[in-house]
């Protein structure tokens, strides 16, 4: 039974996956750049979030 995403609508599964891609990547990408520019990083996390948010509640 690999069909559980089906019950959450055509995308949910996949939106709620590609959040949590972005979040980690964003994760990432700040403990990379620590120690640097805070407010560029900060923009690029929010702006990743935001990306994530949009394009998981498509469905």
């Amino acid at each position: 039974m690999n069909d559980k995403s089906d019950n959450m609508g055509p995308g949910a599964g996949l939106g709620y996956i590609l959040i949590a891609a972005i979040f980690l990547l964003g994760l990432g990408f700040g403990v990379m750049t620590r120690g640097t520019d805070w407010s560029s990083t900060v923009a690029v996390l929010l702006t990743l979030f935001s990306l994530g948010f949009v394009f998981g509640s498509l469905k």
